[in-house]
């Protein structure tokens, strides 16, 4: 579900999110044709008590969810492509936990826990229970999965009363326990204290840093690439990292949907209606909504860990994925600061992917293309607040393919190479504007098995097929002399 475009609720709506906000967002996406499959009501959904901030009952707020969940899930599902429905909720139920004597408590009671400090939560030794009632009730709602926030909270909750790390670590196997009803669908939240991050055997999703903050005037957009970019060092090896939501009507849009086509993880997005701009999406997904996504999480390049990119110099994220049955890459630049910075890379400096003699490297945004030996450095400069993508392609006998040319991870939709001294056959995931960097032209182009008469260009060393952007597989096969 997750390799699918997903949308939000919680900066579109905060708390005052109801059924009649979420259905009018999925008209808008339907009606703007932006693909998303999977939608999550976060915050400001449940029946709780706004005072103390505490769960009052398993059911969604009647209010503003007049009939539940069940018939909204089932018609955004057959009217407007939503094939999951998830709802967000903090690991203790709600943030201050559950309503004491409240008729859920007492429903619950063998599976809460009441702490030193007086707040009744899920038990780290019988919650188990707790979840798996929570979940099938939803489940039979119609939802898929759970965003599960707070996680750090328990800390707090146990504080001068059990064992930290038994307790993170029960109330964690008896969360996701509880989630198997939902086949585990869950993104992990506020959860990256070491005691968080190693007491969840079983679910793969996991925050990789604080929320994003769309009306940050100052350094929001630095503040947010910097936590997520080092925070992937040691969260990649264990979880998908989730770099958050973004806005597609925004001063940073732009950078926000780059840092997330790198980024390797979820991409979603929390419009609010009106607000959502579908050009800033369409070089993240193929036209059913999946992402082109990248194998792991981006990560700094090594002359950046232990540098401070808002001072001087820029921030370099590298990622990789699979291209063929090689493991092309790329190198996203960063400059955070109000000065023109140099910068440099080579292939080399991604350590896995495939090892080559050359590769060919396209300037996204330029739409230039050149080559480089595998420690062969490019030296280049970044305005201020600039950002650049440079793909990275080990070259083959006759050039290298970029794939979707206006996609920016657009070579993961290139799935098979079979090429010869003079013959090359590519097969991409969907049909659009194909690139190929190569040092000849071709002769003869078949599409499909059909010898191609349309548009083709020339520009750069980027030689493109212009085809119609079409939901299907292709089949493109290039002749050179």
């Amino acid at each position: 579900m997750f390799r699918y475009l997903g949308w939000c609720s919680w900066d579109a709506f905060y708390r005052e999110v109801s059924e009649k906000g979420i259905r009018r967002k999925a008209e808008e996406l339907s009606e703007k044709h932006v693909p998303v499959k999977w939608m999550m009501i976060d915050d400001g959904w449940m029946t709780m008590d706004d005072k103390e901030e505490l769960l009052a009952d398993f059911a969604p707020d009647r209010k503003k969810f007049p009939e539940g969940f069940r018939k909204m899930t089932e018609e955004l599902k057959e009217n407007n492509g939503i094939r999951w429905m998830g709802v967000w909720h903090a690991l203790g139920g709600f943030w201050g936990g559950i309503v004491p004597e409240s008729p859920l408590a007492r429903r619950e009671a063998p599976y809460l826990y009441q702490t030193v400090s007086g707040k009744l939560v899920p038990s780290p030794v019988t919650g188990e229970k707790f979840y798996r009632d929570w979940y099938e009730l939803l489940n039979r709602q119609g939802i898929s999965f759970v965003k599960v926030d707070g996680q750090s909270s328990a800390t707090w909750y146990f504080e001068n009363d059990l064992s930290l790390a038994q307790a993170v670590r029960g109330m964690n196997e008896a969360l996701e326990s509880g989630a198997s009803r939902m086949d585990g669908g869950v993104i992990n939240c506020m959860g990256m204290a070491m005691e968080n991050i190693l007491a969840r055997p079983a679910t793969a999703v996991s925050r990789n840093s604080d929320d994003f903050v769309p009306d940050k005037e100052e350094g929001g957009f630095a503040e947010h690439l910097l936590q997520n970019a080092y925070n992937a060092l040691y969260h990649n090896e264990l979880y998908c990292c989730d770099w958050d939501m973004f806005w597609t009507m925004h001063k940073d849009a732009v950078k926000h949907s780059l840092l997330r086509a790198v980024s390797g993880g979820p991409v979603y997005v929390s419009d609010k209606p009106g607000a959502t701009d579908p050009e800033i999406l369409k070089p993240l997904t193929y036209q059913n909504g999946k992402i082109l996504m990248m194998d792991r999480s981006a990560k700094p390049a090594q002359d950046c860990i232990f540098s401070d990119p808002m001072k001087e110099g820029v921030l370099k994220l590298h990622n990789i994925a699979s291209y063929g049955d090689k493991k092309a890459g790329g190198m996203a630049v960063f400059n955070l600061t109000d000065r023109m910075q140099p910068f440099s890379f080579c292939p080399g400096d991604i350590l896995d992917l495939e090892v080559a003699h050359t590769y060919r490297v396209y300037d996204y945004f330029s739409k230039k293309a050149f080559s480089l030996d595998r420690n062969e450095k490019y030296e280049g400069t970044m305005e201020p607040d600039g950002f650049g993508w440079y793909v990275i392609l080990p070259e083959g006998e006759n050039g290298a393919c970029l794939g979707l040319l206006d996609k920016y991870a657009g070579f993961t939709a290139v799935e098979n190479i079979y090429e010869s001294s003079n013959r090359v056959t590519v097969i991409l995931g969907e049909s659009g504007r194909v690139g190929w960097i190569s040092g000849k032209k071709p002769q003869k182009i078949l599409v499909n098995g059909q010898e191609f008469r349309g548009k083709t260009d020339e520009k750069e060393k980027v030689f493109i097929v212009e085809l119609p952007e079409k939901p299907f597989k292709l089949i493109l096969t290039l002749t050179f002399d």
